[in-house]
Protein backbone atom coordinates (compact mmCIF):
# COMPACT_ATOMS: atom_id res chain seq x y z
CA UNK A 1 0.00 0.00 0.00
CA UNK A 2 1.88 3.43 -0.68
CA UNK A 3 0.67 6.19 1.63
CA UNK A 4 1.08 10.06 1.13
CA UNK A 5 4.82 9.88 2.75
CA UNK A 6 5.54 7.01 0.15
CA UNK A 7 7.07 7.31 -2.94
CA UNK A 8 6.43 5.49 -5.90
CA UNK A 9 9.37 4.86 -8.78
CA UNK A 10 8.74 7.80 -11.23
CA UNK A 11 6.53 9.86 -8.68
CA UNK A 12 7.05 13.42 -7.86
CA UNK A 13 7.40 15.11 -4.62
CA UNK A 14 9.18 15.06 -1.07
CA UNK A 15 8.01 13.28 1.82
CA UNK A 16 6.25 16.70 2.68
CA UNK A 17 3.96 15.84 -0.04
CA UNK A 18 5.21 19.23 -2.16
CA UNK A 19 6.52 19.26 -5.67
CA UNK A 20 9.82 19.33 -6.54
CA UNK A 21 10.07 22.36 -8.89
CA UNK A 22 7.34 23.74 -8.85
CA UNK A 23 8.28 27.32 -9.00
CA UNK A 24 9.57 26.28 -12.87
CA UNK A 25 5.96 25.38 -13.69
CA UNK A 26 4.86 26.39 -16.83
CA UNK A 27 1.23 27.51 -16.54
CA UNK A 28 -2.00 25.11 -17.84
CA UNK A 29 -4.67 25.94 -17.32
CA UNK A 30 -7.81 23.21 -16.16
CA UNK A 31 -10.70 23.92 -18.11
CA UNK A 32 -13.74 21.58 -17.94
CA UNK A 33 -16.21 21.43 -21.08
CA UNK A 34 -18.88 19.23 -19.40
CA UNK A 35 -20.16 17.49 -16.34
CA UNK A 36 -22.21 14.37 -16.55
CA UNK A 37 -24.37 13.33 -13.72
CA UNK A 38 -25.83 9.66 -13.11
CA UNK A 39 -27.30 7.91 -10.54
CA UNK A 40 -27.41 4.32 -10.12
CA UNK A 41 -30.63 2.77 -8.89
CA UNK A 42 -30.39 -0.91 -7.05
CA UNK A 43 -32.22 -2.83 -5.40
CA UNK A 44 -35.84 -3.11 -3.93
CA UNK A 45 -35.77 -2.02 0.28
CA UNK A 46 -38.41 -4.50 1.87
CA UNK A 47 -39.31 -3.94 6.15
CA UNK A 48 -39.43 -7.50 7.84
CA UNK A 49 -39.47 -11.16 6.43
CA UNK A 50 -42.81 -10.92 5.35
CA UNK A 51 -42.32 -8.21 2.84
CA UNK A 52 -39.66 -10.75 1.43
CA UNK A 53 -42.29 -13.11 1.10
CA UNK A 54 -44.65 -11.29 -0.32
CA UNK A 55 -42.44 -9.66 -3.07
CA UNK A 56 -41.12 -12.98 -4.09
CA UNK A 57 -44.94 -14.46 -4.16
CA UNK A 58 -45.90 -11.43 -6.35
CA UNK A 59 -42.55 -11.33 -8.29
CA UNK A 60 -42.45 -15.05 -9.17
CA UNK A 61 -46.67 -15.13 -9.99
CA UNK A 62 -46.41 -12.02 -11.74
CA UNK A 63 -43.39 -12.83 -13.77
CA UNK A 64 -44.89 -16.68 -14.80
CA UNK A 65 -47.87 -14.97 -16.40
CA UNK A 66 -45.91 -11.95 -18.19
CA UNK A 67 -43.60 -14.58 -19.26
CA UNK A 68 -46.44 -16.80 -21.04
CA UNK A 69 -44.44 -19.75 -19.53
CA UNK A 70 -42.51 -20.54 -22.48
CA UNK A 71 -43.13 -17.53 -24.77
CA UNK A 72 -40.75 -15.14 -25.46
CA UNK A 73 -42.99 -12.46 -24.29
CA UNK A 74 -42.25 -9.83 -21.48
CA UNK A 75 -39.08 -11.15 -20.83
CA UNK A 76 -37.85 -7.85 -19.31
CA UNK A 77 -40.54 -6.44 -17.88
CA UNK A 78 -43.76 -6.71 -15.24
CA UNK A 79 -46.38 -5.12 -16.81
CA UNK A 80 -49.13 -5.27 -14.69
CA UNK A 81 -49.97 -2.40 -12.02
CA UNK A 82 -48.97 -3.84 -8.47
CA UNK A 83 -49.35 -1.10 -6.22
CA UNK A 84 -52.85 -2.18 -4.32
CA UNK A 85 -49.99 -4.60 -2.65
CA UNK A 86 -47.77 -1.88 -1.69
CA UNK A 87 -48.69 -1.08 2.83
CA UNK A 88 -48.75 2.12 3.95
CA UNK A 89 -46.21 1.76 6.93
CA UNK A 90 -45.35 5.14 8.25
CA UNK A 91 -42.61 3.44 10.26
CA UNK A 92 -41.45 1.79 7.32
CA UNK A 93 -41.39 5.10 4.88
CA UNK A 94 -39.68 6.71 7.33
CA UNK A 95 -36.21 4.06 6.81
CA UNK A 96 -37.10 4.49 3.52
CA UNK A 97 -38.41 0.66 3.63
CA UNK A 98 -41.18 -0.82 1.60
CA UNK A 99 -43.74 -3.02 3.40
CA UNK A 100 -45.81 -5.20 0.65
CA UNK A 101 -48.65 -8.03 1.25
CA UNK A 102 -49.04 -10.79 -1.56
CA UNK A 103 -52.95 -10.96 -0.52
CA UNK A 104 -55.35 -10.88 -3.45
CA UNK A 105 -52.32 -11.96 -6.25
CA UNK A 106 -53.67 -13.42 -9.21
CA UNK A 107 -52.96 -16.93 -9.59
CA UNK A 108 -54.90 -17.60 -12.62
CA UNK A 109 -52.85 -19.44 -14.53
CA UNK A 110 -50.12 -20.72 -12.21
CA UNK A 111 -50.70 -24.05 -11.81
CA UNK A 112 -50.76 -26.34 -8.38
CA UNK A 113 -46.96 -27.85 -9.03
CA UNK A 114 -45.63 -24.31 -9.91
CA UNK A 115 -47.43 -22.48 -6.12
CA UNK A 116 -45.62 -25.40 -4.60
CA UNK A 117 -42.66 -24.62 -5.89
CA UNK A 118 -42.80 -20.45 -5.63
CA UNK A 119 -43.62 -21.09 -2.18
CA UNK A 120 -41.11 -24.28 -1.53
CA UNK A 121 -38.42 -24.17 -3.20
CA UNK A 122 -38.18 -19.98 -3.37
CA UNK A 123 -39.85 -18.41 -0.40
CA UNK A 124 -39.64 -21.34 2.25
CA UNK A 125 -35.66 -21.36 1.65
CA UNK A 126 -35.30 -17.46 1.15
CA UNK A 127 -36.61 -16.96 4.43
CA UNK A 128 -34.88 -19.85 6.26
CA UNK A 129 -31.35 -18.56 4.80
CA UNK A 130 -32.32 -14.49 5.64
CA UNK A 131 -33.45 -15.65 9.42
CA UNK A 132 -29.52 -16.79 10.00
CA UNK A 133 -28.59 -12.88 8.51
CA UNK A 134 -27.45 -14.44 5.78
CA UNK A 135 -27.31 -13.70 2.26
CA UNK A 136 -29.49 -16.04 -0.38
CA UNK A 137 -29.69 -15.83 -4.13
CA UNK A 138 -31.49 -17.87 -6.96
CA UNK A 139 -29.36 -17.85 -10.34
CA UNK A 140 -30.69 -21.40 -11.86
CA UNK A 141 -33.64 -21.47 -14.15
CA UNK A 142 -36.30 -23.22 -12.48
CA UNK A 143 -37.37 -27.00 -14.39
CA UNK A 144 -41.26 -26.00 -13.23
CA UNK A 145 -41.82 -23.40 -15.95
CA UNK A 146 -41.61 -20.24 -13.49
CA UNK A 147 -39.29 -18.49 -16.10
CA UNK A 148 -37.47 -15.57 -14.01
CA UNK A 149 -34.65 -15.45 -16.71
CA UNK A 150 -32.65 -13.37 -13.89
CA UNK A 151 -31.36 -14.32 -10.78
CA UNK A 152 -32.70 -13.05 -7.32
CA UNK A 153 -30.91 -11.95 -4.27
CA UNK A 154 -31.89 -10.96 -1.18
CA UNK A 155 -29.79 -10.03 1.61
CA UNK A 156 -29.92 -7.76 5.14
CA UNK A 157 -29.21 -4.47 4.29
CA UNK A 158 -28.02 -3.13 8.14
CA UNK A 159 -29.61 -0.42 8.40
CA UNK A 160 -32.15 -1.86 11.04
CA UNK A 161 -32.53 -5.56 11.94
CA UNK A 162 -35.83 -5.85 10.04
CA UNK A 163 -34.16 -4.26 6.58
CA UNK A 164 -33.37 -6.15 3.26
CA UNK A 165 -32.65 -5.51 0.04
CA UNK A 166 -34.03 -7.19 -2.89
CA UNK A 167 -31.94 -7.60 -5.96
CA UNK A 168 -32.94 -8.71 -9.70
CA UNK A 169 -30.95 -9.35 -12.58
CA UNK A 170 -27.83 -8.42 -13.82
CA UNK A 171 -26.56 -5.90 -16.14
CA UNK A 172 -28.93 -2.67 -16.79
CA UNK A 173 -31.53 -4.66 -14.41
CA UNK A 174 -34.31 -3.63 -16.28
CA UNK A 175 -36.77 -6.32 -15.06
CA UNK A 176 -35.75 -5.17 -11.67
CA UNK A 177 -36.28 -1.44 -12.52
CA UNK A 178 -39.87 -2.71 -14.15
CA UNK A 179 -41.11 -4.71 -10.91
CA UNK A 180 -40.32 -1.29 -8.76
CA UNK A 181 -42.12 0.78 -11.15
CA UNK A 182 -45.41 -2.04 -11.71
CA UNK A 183 -44.87 -2.01 -7.73
CA UNK A 184 -45.04 1.77 -7.86
CA UNK A 185 -41.90 2.00 -5.14
CA UNK A 186 -38.22 3.52 -4.94
CA UNK A 187 -35.07 1.73 -5.53
CA UNK A 188 -31.72 2.17 -3.21
CA UNK A 189 -29.43 4.85 -4.17
CA UNK A 190 -26.77 2.26 -5.31
CA UNK A 191 -24.19 5.79 -5.96
CA UNK A 192 -23.79 8.88 -7.48
CA UNK A 193 -21.24 9.54 -10.47
CA UNK A 194 -20.37 13.13 -11.72
CA UNK A 195 -17.96 12.79 -14.59
CA UNK A 196 -15.85 15.89 -15.05
CA UNK A 197 -14.51 16.24 -18.55
CA UNK A 198 -11.56 18.20 -19.41
CA UNK A 199 -10.38 19.52 -22.37
CA UNK A 200 -7.70 18.19 -24.81
CA UNK A 201 -5.09 20.05 -27.22
CA UNK A 202 -3.82 16.66 -27.99
CA UNK A 203 -5.78 13.88 -29.72
CA UNK A 204 -4.77 10.67 -27.82
CA UNK A 205 -3.09 12.53 -24.72
CA UNK A 206 -3.91 13.97 -21.96
CA UNK A 207 -2.81 16.75 -19.62
CA UNK A 208 -4.04 17.48 -16.27
CA UNK A 209 -2.93 19.93 -13.64
CA UNK A 210 -3.71 18.04 -10.32
CA UNK A 211 -2.50 20.95 -8.37
CA UNK A 212 -5.22 22.49 -9.59
CA UNK A 213 -7.54 19.52 -9.08
CA UNK A 214 -6.60 19.28 -5.17
CA UNK A 215 -7.38 22.89 -5.04
CA UNK A 216 -10.42 22.89 -6.28
CA UNK A 217 -11.08 19.87 -3.95
CA UNK A 218 -10.19 21.45 -0.70
CA UNK A 219 -13.81 22.08 0.55
CA UNK A 220 -14.85 18.76 0.02
CA UNK A 221 -11.59 17.27 1.39
CA UNK A 222 -12.06 19.50 4.49
CA UNK A 223 -15.99 18.35 5.10
CA UNK A 224 -15.12 14.80 5.02
CA UNK A 225 -13.21 12.65 7.79
CA UNK A 226 -11.14 9.54 7.42
CA UNK A 227 -10.97 6.04 9.15
CA UNK A 228 -8.82 3.44 9.69
CA UNK A 229 -10.71 0.11 7.71
CA UNK A 230 -9.83 1.66 4.63
CA UNK A 231 -9.63 0.02 1.56
CA UNK A 232 -7.17 0.41 -1.42
CA UNK A 233 -4.54 3.78 -1.63
CA UNK A 234 -6.26 6.78 -0.16
CA UNK A 235 -4.48 9.96 1.06
CA UNK A 236 -7.07 10.55 3.78
CA UNK A 237 -5.51 7.41 5.36
CA UNK A 238 -4.99 8.75 9.80
CA UNK A 239 -1.46 9.56 11.19
CA UNK A 240 -0.59 7.62 14.07
CA UNK A 241 -1.98 10.26 16.02
CA UNK A 242 -5.48 10.17 14.10
CA UNK A 243 -4.96 13.40 12.44
CA UNK A 244 -5.46 13.42 8.92
CA UNK A 245 -2.38 14.23 6.18
CA UNK A 246 -3.49 17.51 3.72
CA UNK A 247 -4.88 16.69 0.92
CA UNK A 248 -1.86 17.71 -2.27
CA UNK A 249 -1.45 16.63 -5.79
CA UNK A 250 1.07 14.08 -4.72
CA UNK A 251 -1.61 12.48 -2.39
CA UNK A 252 -3.65 12.14 -5.42
CA UNK A 253 -1.46 11.05 -8.22
CA UNK A 254 0.94 7.99 -6.15
CA UNK A 255 -2.29 6.36 -5.51
CA UNK A 256 -3.59 6.97 -9.11
CA UNK A 257 -0.48 5.81 -10.72
CA UNK A 258 0.02 2.16 -8.24
CA UNK A 259 -1.13 -0.19 -10.56
CA UNK A 260 0.64 -0.89 -13.41
CA UNK A 261 -2.92 -1.77 -15.68
CA UNK A 262 -5.16 0.83 -14.63
CA UNK A 263 -5.51 3.80 -12.43
CA UNK A 264 -6.64 2.70 -8.69
CA UNK A 265 -9.42 4.83 -7.28
CA UNK A 266 -8.42 7.72 -4.84
CA UNK A 267 -10.90 7.58 -1.85
CA UNK A 268 -10.98 11.21 -0.18
CA UNK A 269 -13.03 10.43 2.43
CA UNK A 270 -16.60 9.98 4.86
CA UNK A 271 -19.30 11.95 5.62
CA UNK A 272 -22.47 10.60 7.37
CA UNK A 273 -22.06 6.88 6.30
CA UNK A 274 -20.87 8.17 2.82
CA UNK A 275 -17.50 8.37 0.68
CA UNK A 276 -16.80 10.18 -2.11
CA UNK A 277 -14.02 8.54 -3.89
CA UNK A 278 -12.51 9.50 -7.44
CA UNK A 279 -10.41 8.12 -10.40
CA UNK A 280 -9.27 9.12 -14.53
CA UNK A 281 -11.57 7.17 -16.58
CA UNK A 282 -10.74 5.14 -19.54
CA UNK A 283 -7.05 6.80 -19.77
CA UNK A 284 -4.21 4.24 -21.21
CA UNK A 285 -1.87 1.96 -19.20
CA UNK A 286 0.60 3.98 -16.46
CA UNK A 287 2.80 1.58 -17.45
CA UNK A 288 3.42 -0.58 -20.38
CA UNK A 289 6.12 -3.25 -21.45
CA UNK A 290 7.96 -2.82 -24.63
CA UNK A 291 9.09 -5.33 -27.20
CA UNK A 292 12.06 -6.04 -25.07
CA UNK A 293 10.36 -6.45 -22.27
CA UNK A 294 11.17 -3.34 -20.41
CA UNK A 295 8.75 -1.08 -18.61
CA UNK A 296 7.96 2.38 -19.68
CA UNK A 297 6.23 4.77 -17.37
CA UNK A 298 3.31 5.76 -19.43
CA UNK A 299 2.64 8.58 -17.35
CA UNK A 300 4.99 11.69 -17.06
CA UNK A 301 5.11 14.11 -14.43
CA UNK A 302 6.28 17.75 -14.72
CA UNK A 303 5.41 19.53 -11.09
CA UNK A 304 2.07 19.34 -10.53
CA UNK A 305 0.61 18.31 -14.20
CA UNK A 306 0.36 14.54 -15.39
CA UNK A 307 0.69 13.90 -18.95
CA UNK A 308 -0.56 10.44 -20.10
CA UNK A 309 -1.93 8.65 -22.82
CA UNK A 310 -5.48 8.48 -23.41
CA UNK A 311 -8.24 5.07 -24.06
CA UNK A 312 -9.87 4.08 -27.16
CA UNK A 313 -13.78 5.30 -26.58
CA UNK A 314 -15.61 1.19 -25.98
CA UNK A 315 -18.77 2.04 -25.18
CA UNK A 316 -19.71 4.78 -27.96
CA UNK A 317 -17.81 4.12 -30.91
CA UNK A 318 -16.29 1.25 -30.94
CA UNK A 319 -13.14 1.58 -29.88
CA UNK A 320 -12.03 4.01 -32.84
CA UNK A 321 -12.44 7.20 -31.22
CA UNK A 322 -10.48 8.51 -27.91
CA UNK A 323 -11.67 9.09 -24.70
CA UNK A 324 -11.77 12.77 -23.60
CA UNK A 325 -9.55 13.15 -20.28
CA UNK A 326 -12.16 12.43 -17.68
CA UNK A 327 -11.95 12.54 -13.80
CA UNK A 328 -14.83 10.69 -12.28
CA UNK A 329 -15.98 10.84 -8.46
CA UNK A 330 -18.04 8.32 -7.30
CA UNK A 331 -20.10 9.14 -4.11
CA UNK A 332 -21.90 6.47 -2.36
CA UNK A 333 -22.97 4.13 0.83
CA UNK A 334 -19.60 3.42 2.29
CA UNK A 335 -18.65 -0.46 2.89
CA UNK A 336 -15.64 -1.24 5.08
CA UNK A 337 -13.41 -3.74 4.00
CA UNK A 338 -14.93 -6.43 6.37
CA UNK A 339 -17.75 -6.38 3.79
CA UNK A 340 -16.28 -5.45 0.36
CA UNK A 341 -19.97 -5.23 -0.63
CA UNK A 342 -21.57 -2.01 -1.14
CA UNK A 343 -25.07 -2.30 -0.34
CA UNK A 344 -27.53 0.88 -1.35
CA UNK A 345 -28.40 3.71 0.55
CA UNK A 346 -31.89 3.78 1.11
CA UNK A 347 -32.79 6.30 3.87
CA UNK A 348 -33.53 9.46 3.23
CA UNK A 349 -31.10 11.13 5.05
CA UNK A 350 -28.89 9.19 3.71
CA UNK A 351 -30.08 9.42 0.24
CA UNK A 352 -29.84 13.64 1.05
CA UNK A 353 -26.33 13.30 2.40
CA UNK A 354 -24.99 11.67 -1.11
CA UNK A 355 -27.32 14.64 -2.96
CA UNK A 356 -25.70 16.86 -1.30
CA UNK A 357 -22.06 16.01 -1.55
CA UNK A 358 -22.58 15.22 -5.41
CA UNK A 359 -23.79 19.10 -5.29
CA UNK A 360 -20.74 20.21 -3.69
CA UNK A 361 -18.19 18.42 -5.46
CA UNK A 362 -19.88 19.64 -8.55
CA UNK A 363 -20.04 23.30 -7.44
CA UNK A 364 -16.11 22.62 -7.66
CA UNK A 365 -15.42 22.04 -11.25
CA UNK A 366 -17.79 24.76 -13.07
CA UNK A 367 -17.87 24.29 -16.48
CA UNK A 368 -16.08 26.76 -18.76
CA UNK A 369 -18.16 29.42 -20.54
Amino acid sequence: MTGPGKELPGSYGDRSGQPRGAEHLPQSELRVVDVVHQENRRGIPLMGLDSVAAALRIFAVQRALDSGIGSQRSQGTIQTDLSRHVIQDEGASALGLNALTSDGVNHDGVDQVQREFIDDRLIEKALWQLGKRSNWEWVKPDPMGVTFNASIHLKPLGDHPDAYILEIGYGDNELEQSFARSLGVERGLESSTLDVVFAHERPDRFRVDFGEVAQRLQGVYESLHGFEDSVGVEPYALHSDGSRPPLTPLSIVNPLRSSTLAPHWVMLGLREGVDVSMNIKDIGYTEYSGSTGNVHHAWTVDGTVVDGSLGPDYDWKDGKEIMPPILRFNIGRYSSRLTMMRRPAVTPQMIGAIHDLTSQVQAAFPVAA
